[in-house]
Order: structure tokens, then C-alpha cells, then sequence
């Protein structure tokens, strides 16, 4: 596993708002608030954002994390035959 953290600046809130859902960003705690916001709560949130402005910009913090697998090959096939590997062995 690896991860990286990204920092984005945008202009706006908005912006940031915007980047989210074309990620398909979404809240998924069970008790969130559903629907969209109201006026008054997408001010709160607004004011509350604008806090963390700075240069003029605002930034947005995402955690990227890389998981790398691998799948053992088959030892038998999906109609039940064996798979037997016959492929000479490396010599010493």
C-alpha cells in the first residue's frame, strides 16, 4: 500500500463544490443530512470554508491511496480440469 496526500487551491467554494461531484465525491455517513442544502446552510458551510483561505486561494486536501495485489493463477479451470505447469525449472 502507498499513499500521497494532494493539495489543490481554487478561487471559490464553489469550485471546490464542483470538483467534488465530478469525482462522484459523496458523504456516506449513515446520518447524514439528505437533500440538497438550504441557503442558510450552505452560507455556514461557505463562512466556515473561507477560514481556511490563504494567498487568496482556497485549498482542498485529498488522501490518494495505491493498493497493488496480485492473484495466484488457477489450479483448476472454471469445467474442473487440473492445471499442471510444465514449464522447466531455471538451471543452477
Amino acid at each position: 500500500m502507498e499513499m500521497e496526500r494532494i493539495t489543490l487551491e481554487y478561487d471559490s467554494v464553489l469550485a471546490v463544490a464542483r470538483d467534488l461531484k465530478a469525482v462522484g465525491a459523496v458523504n456516506s455517513l449513515p446520518a447524514r443530512a439528505r437533500g440538497l442544502p438550504g441557503r442558510h446552510r450552505w452560507q455556514r458551510m461557505t463562512d466556515a470554508y473561507e477560514r481556511f483561505r490563504r494567498g487568496g486561494v482556497l485549498p482542498a486536501t485529498w488522501e490518494v491511496v495505491y493498493g497493488h495485489a496480485w492473484k495466484v493463477p488457477p489450479k483448476r479451470l472454471a469445467d474442473g480440469r487440473q492445471v499442471i505447469d510444465f514449464s522447466p525449472k531455471a538451471l543452477r
